[in-house]
């Protein structure tokens, strides 16, 4: 199952770059997100979970809005219930505009409407 966040930002005054970004969601994720191919991503993990943490540049939305993604590995428990409590967690900051995409559609948004996917 592909799984990732998108990821936008509420706040127009504040434009964080790819490391402020990886620092400001680590305690959501229980783990730090370190730099990676020469900063051009942000990979951490632990036995539980590994993320990864890029910027789309498309121009297209939900992309322009969202871009910053959020992929995700789980391989020792049920990955749903584990990504829904990862976007409360991420919800509940009130910083982010967010989807939740699992297999390729949009399962939960908080400022795009999934029927527009």
């Amino acid at each position: 199952m592909e799984k990732s966040i998108m990821l936008g930002i509420l706040d127009a005054a504040w434009a964080p770059s790819l490391a402020e970004l990886a620092r400001e969601i680590s305690p959501a994720l229980g783990h730090d997100l370190v730099e990676v191919d020469g900063g051009t991503m942000f990979h951490g993990g632990t036995d539980r979970t590994h993320a990864w943490l890029t910027r789309d540049h498309a121009t297209n939305e939900p992309f322009v809005s969202h871009p910053f993604d959020l992929e995700l590995s789980v391989p020792h428990e049920p990955e749903e219930p584990f990504m829904h409590d990862l976007f409360d967690r991420l919800k509940e900051q009130n910083r982010y505009r967010l989807i939740l995409v699992l297999d390729h559609a949009c399962a939960r948004s908080t400022h795009f409407s999934c029927s527009d996917w």
